[in-house]
């Protein structure tokens, strides 16, 4: 219900003051209604903001993944990983990365955080 998705991560960027996170979800919602221009905007601008202040990596990454720059989203997940984020343990059930589990990168990114497959 990428429609629906869209429309809840709109309110909730309202509701937090247009928090990087809530951006982070609007991009993974245009991306997975196939709005891939609004999605790239809208990472654009997640990109802008973490210039100025902090940006989770991890987010970032989701979006990618999303948009099916796969590369790009192992880039994230690296710097990620650098920066110890908090959220990446939550890789292994976060479906905004079902499209990297088939990736040898996803086994060995999971393999040097010391989580099991």
């Amino acid at each position: 219900m990428p429609e629906q998705a869209l429309q809840e991560a709109q309110k909730a960027a309202a509701l937090c003051n247009n928090c990087t996170q809530t951006i982070a979800d609007q991009a993974v919602a245009f991306a997975a209604s196939g709005n891939t221009k609004n999605a790239r905007d809208t990472l654009r601008r997640l990109e802008a903001a973490s210039k100025s202040r902090y940006v989770s990596s991890f987010e970032i990454a989701a979006v990618y993944a999303n948009l099916n720059d796969i590369d790009q989203a192992f880039e994230f997940l690296q710097k990620a990983y650098d920066e110890r984020n908090y959220d990446l343990p939550y890789i292994r059930v976060d479906s905004r990365f079902d499209k990297l589990r088939s990736d040898p990168r996803y086994a060995d990114l999971l393999r040097r955080m010391g989580v099991p497959k």
